[in-house]
C-alpha cells in the first residue's frame, strides 16, 4: 500500500473469471468480491454494486503531484 499525503492506494486486479480471481493476490469480480493477500475474502452486499455515488475511481489527483 502506497501512501502519499494521507490517501491509501491499493492495487486490486479486476478478475474476469473464477480461475483468475483465485490465482491473484489481490483481487475484485464484477460482482465486488475483493481478495485480499492470505486467501482473504471480502464482500459487502449492503450497498448496490452499481452505485456510481460509492466509486472511488475517476478523480483527479492533480494535485497530489510531484
Amino acid at each position: 500500500m502506497d501512501q502519499t499525503k494521507g490517501v491509501a492506494t491499493i492495487q486490486y486486479c479486476c478478475c474476469e473469471t473464477h480461475e483468475q480471481f483465485r490465482r491473484e493476490t489481490r483481487g475484485i469480480t464484477r460482482a465486488g468480491q475483493i481478495k485480499l493477500p492470505g486467501d482473504r475474502y471480502e464482500k459487502d452486499d449492503r450497498y448496490v454494486i452499481n452505485d456510481r455515488s460509492r466509486f472511488d475511481l475517476g478523480w483527479s489527483n492533480v494535485e497530489f503531484g510531484p
